[in-house]
C-alpha cells in the first residue's frame, strides 16, 4: 500500500470532508492520500491512512503488529469516539 510521505496533503474544507466522509477514506486506505481539514481557512486535523499514523506513532514493530491487536499492558494509541 501506498504512504502519502513523497506527496503533498491535499486540503479541503471541514465540511467538504463531512460531506465527502466516505470518498476520503477510501482515498486515504486505498492510494495512501492525506488530507489536512481546514476551518475558516485554517488547519484544524489531519485525515491519514492507519499505516502512517503507526509509522508517525512509532507503534509498529517488527512483527508490524496493527493497532487493534494491541499487546499485553499497552494500550491501544486509538481509542473509539464517544460522541
Amino acid at each position: 500500500m501506498a504512504t502519502s510521505r513523497a506527496k503533498t496533503p491535499k486540503t479541503i474544507s471541514a465540511f467538504t470532508a463531512r460531506t465527502h466522509l466516505g470518498q476520503l477514506i477510501k482515498r486515504v486506505s486505498e492510494a495512501g492520500e492525506t488530507f489536512v481539514l481546514t476551518k475558516k481557512g485554517r488547519p484544524k486535523a489531519v485525515i491519514l491512512s492507519v499505516e502512517e499514523y503507526q509509522d508517525l506513532r512509532g507503534r509498529r514493530g517488527a512483527a508490524g503488529q496493527s493497532i487493534s491487536e494491541g499487546s499485553a499492558g499497552v494500550s491501544p494509541p486509538v481509542q473509539a469516539w464517544e460522541g
